[in-house]
């Protein structure tokens, strides 16, 4: 049995008369069966929770989106889809075959795809981005190949430049790898922290007191949410506040930030004035920084 979704109803099964270019330019209906996940897929670690989180939705509406197969019936993307399917005995999964020319190519795909989808894990990116710097030796050039900035390249590789008395007091020389990169990457996205030792301070207990997984979603919504730290967005007077709704997000039970963002956008002054800055004066968090009224 398999639950179609109704995009696919429609598409042909696979059989052997169908040509190449039918394969590659349309969706068929393949048998779980004959498929496999690809050698060259990027993501290897922390399966069975996706899997689980993904089966319910599929067992009510279907896969939503094809999968991608290379010529050997390989997963080179939509493995969690493919894994979950197989789980509730599913017969049939929509997918699209590429044409890749050689393992290289599947795997930068792969990587591609995965590097900006928030559910693979950290250690899968990490990998993959070890991986083509062992090929190509260069971090611009892998910056290129996954759409990344150069910087993120370098945090992944392990090449973190925080000032040194932040590091010392946030004990980075001790973390393991993703926990630096985690705390990189919040750090250079709070305006002026070198001169915010109070910040400094805060971010330290946070560190220590969150687990790492969730720190790893601290800093993918801090890094994306440009809003908070960009000052050109903003007047003077603004930017200093959103600092505070920074320091709040840090401190005060990690907020949810994209909650935040949206009432934010609705009146920077009234959201600040009447509930970060309130909140923050309670647990005397404002003690020697100023806010520019």
């Amino acid at each position: 049995m398999t639950v179609i979704y109704k995009s696919f109803l429609k598409c042909k099964m696979y059989n052997t008369s169908l040509t190449q270019e039918e394969l590659m330019t349309s969706v068929v209906l393949y048998p779980t069966s004959m498929l496999k996940v690809s050698q060259n897929n990027i993501r290897k670690t922390n399966i069975d929770t996706r899997v689980e989180n993904l089966k319910l939705s599929i067992a009510s509406e279907g896969v939503k989106n094809p999968v991608d197969i290379n010529r050997e019936f390989g997963i080179s993307d939509g493995q969690i889809r493919f894994m979950a399917s197989n789980s509730l005995g599913f017969d049939l999964i929509p997918g699209i075959m590429r044409d890749f020319k050689d393992d290289y190519e599947e795997f930068v795909y792969s990587a591609v795809s995965g590097f900006h989808d928030n559910s693979v894990d950290y250690s899968d990116k990490e990998s993959a981005i070890k991986k083509l710097y062992d090929i190509h030796k260069n971090q611009d050039k892998v910056a290129e190949i996954l759409s990344i900035s150069q910087s993120t390249v370098s945090n992944y590789l392990g090449d973190y430049k925080v000032p040194k008395v932040i590091a010392d007091t946030l004990g980075m020389d001790e973390m393991s790898n993703r926990k630096k990169l985690a705390v990189n990457r919040i750090i250079k996205n709070i305006p002026e922290i070198e001169n915010r030792p109070e910040i400094v301070r805060e971010l330290n207990e946070v560190v220590k007191s969150t687990p790492i997984t969730q720190l790893d979603n601290i800093a993918r919504d801090v890094s994306h949410n440009v809003a908070i730290s960009a000052p050109e967005k903003f007047a003077t007077k603004k930017t200093e506040k959103c600092y505070v709704v920074m320091a709040r997000f840090l401190y005060d039970y990690r907020y949810p930030l994209e909650l935040a963002s949206k009432q934010i956008g609705k009146s920077v002054e009234k959201y600040v004035e009447e509930t970060i800055i309130r909140d923050l004066k309670m647990k005397g968090f404002l003690e020697g920084m100023v806010i520019d009224e």
